[in-house]
Formats: structure tokens, C-alpha cells, sequence
């Protein structure tokens, strides 16, 4: 099944944000408002329903080395 849009939506130009229209962002327009948007797009992007099965990235959980706090002398 796939998105609905309810509002015209721009992707930027990097291709990793969809923005509002008007967002000085916007470089590519992703839809407009009744425009069917396919699943893999809306999932990509975290549109609608089709964003509840998409898992957030996993965070990176590497411990960071401690600092030398010797006195040195």
C-alpha cells in the first residue's frame, strides 16, 4: 500500500531531508498533494504509516579512548 500525500513536499539537494514547500532547502519536488508516493520512497523518507516498520539507525555505541591526563613532567 502506499503514502498519500496531503501537502506538496520538496527532497533536498543531497537527497537525505524532505522539507515543506517553501524550505529554502527544497531542490527536488518529491509530490504534490493526492500524488501516490510508493512505499520504499515514503519508508525512506519516514512518511506515513509506511515509516512505523522502518527501523531508526542503530547508534554508535564505541567507547571513546580517555584522554592522557599525566603530568607530563
Amino acid at each position: 500500500m502506499s503514502w498519500v500525500a496531503d501537502r506538496k513536499l520538496w527532497v533536498t539537494a543531497d537527497g537525505e531531508r524532505v522539507v515543506e514547500d517553501g524550505d529554502p532547502d527544497a531542490r527536488i519536488l518529491l509530490c504534490v498533494p493526492g500524488q501516490t508516493v510508493p512505499d520504499d520512497v515514503a519508508t525512506r523518507y519516514g512518511l506515513g504509516k509506511a515509516a512505523k516498520g522502518r527501523k531508526k539507525p542503530a547508534r554508535d555505541k564505541a567507547v571513546k579512548p580517555a584522554r592522557d591526563k599525566g603530568g607530563g613532567g
